[in-house]
C-alpha cells in the first residue's frame, strides 16, 4: 500500500483535534453535523473518510454505533489509539478502506 497525503500530516492533524481548543471542527462543523443528523442514539453510523476519528468519537457519545474507515493507515492508527479512552462503551470500529491490502476494515474479508 502506498502512503497517502495524510501519513506527513497526520499527527499534526491529530494533535489540532485532540488537544486544540476552539477548533474549527469542534465549533462549526461538529454543532452543525449533529444538528442535520439529528442523533437519537442507536443508529448505524458509516462514518467514511474518517480521519483520525475525532467526529466517530463524537458520534458514538450520543449513542450511535459507528464505523469509521478511511484510506491512511496512519489516521486510522491514530483512531484506534484514540478509540481505547472512549468511556462508556460507546466505541466506533475503525479500519481502512475495503479492498486496499493488510486493510483491518471491520466486517471485510479479504
Amino acid at each position: 500500500m502506498k502512503d497517502t497525503s495524510w501519513e506527513k500530516s497526520a499527527d499534526w492533524y491529530d494533535e489540532l483535534l485532540e488537544r486544540g481548543k476552539d477548533t474549527y471542527q469542534e465549533k462549526v462543523i461538529l454543532p452543525n453535523i449533529q444538528r442535520l443528523l439529528g442523533l437519537k442514539g442507536r443508529e448505524l453510523l458509516l462514518d467514511l473518510a474518517c480521519g483520525q476519528g475525532y467526529f466517530s468519537r463524537e458520534f458514538a457519545k450520543k449513542g450511535a454505533k459507528v464505523t469509521g474507515v478511511d484510506i491512511s493507515p496512519k489516521l486510522i492508527e491514530l483512531a484506534m489509539k484514540s478509540d481505547r479512552g472512549q468511556s462508556g462503551g460507546k466505541r466506533p470500529k475503525f479500519g481502512r478502506t475495503p479492498g486496499v491490502k493488510g486493510s483491518p476494515t471491520p466486517g471485510v474479508e479479504e
